[in-house]
């Protein structure tokens, strides 16, 4: 994973690699644990800053440069229906206070529930708690992916999907998406604030995902399925 953020007068690298591994509790019950480490670095032009008092004593005018190694952890337990998951982000920032580099842990607690054995649809919904210090954000998601009946020799196919996330901190996001191909898929995500003390225009994404096919048989004698 590689992901860079351009904020104002900062500019952060996180590049990252990462393993997930999972095992078998039962015939209905699987547990999967994964860690990412790398490094994180920011740079703070703060001789960017564009004062409207000149000279402001309250601003910081020296550029930084902060570099640090990062890791991530996290569990997940799966059953046929439902996920229960925790993490943790920016471990060796623990216990860092917060500053001007914008780097702090993070903690992750979420439970999601997702059926797709309906032919025309598939549906997830979940809730998310994060923790960051004193701040606390409850986020809920509700998907359908609207699929085609294409028999039983190629299974049912995921045609296009819509979505809502709510956050508690009175910000709404709408998400679609349209499946190209089995495995190409092109989403969007709208997302803006209503709260009376935080102005927001709005925010778009675009998203292009590939998901790369696995063959692993499971020799039913439908190609779908196997």
């Amino acid at each position: 994973s590689f992901i860079r953020d351009d904020i104002g007068v900062t500019t952060a690298l996180n590049p990252t690699l990462q393993y997930a591994y999972r095992v078998d509790l039962t015939d209905d019950w699987k547990m999967s644990m994964g860690l990412s480490a790398g490094i994180y670095t920011r740079n703070v032009r703060a001789s960017a800053f564009e004062a409207e008092i000149s000279n402001d004593a309250a601003l910081f005018y020296v550029d930084e440069h902060y570099f640090s190694p990062d890791a991530n952890v996290g569990a997940e337990l799966q059953g046929k229906y439902f996920l229960f998951g925790m993490s943790t982000s920016h471990l060796f920032s623990l216990w860092k206070a917060d500053d001007l580099f914008l780097i702090s842990n993070h903690r992750y607690a979420y439970v999601l529930y997702r059926n797709s054995d309906s032919e025309l649809y598939n549906i997830s919904a979940g809730i998310q708690v994060a923790n960051r210090r004193n701040l606390t954000v409850v986020e809920g998601t509700a998907i359908v992916r609207f699929k085609r009946p294409t028999g039983l020799i190629k299974g049912p196919s995921e045609i296009f999907d819509l979505g809502l996330t709510f956050r508690s901190v009175k910000q709404l996001t709408f998400l679609t998406g349209i499946n190209i191909t089995s495995d190409l898929r092109i989403g969007y995500t709208y997302d803006f604030n209503f709260s009376n003390t935080i102005y927001s225009g709005g925010t778009h994404e675009i998203l292009l995902e590939y998901r790369i096919p696995l063959k692993l048989s499971r020799n039913t004698g439908y190609k779908w399925y196997d």
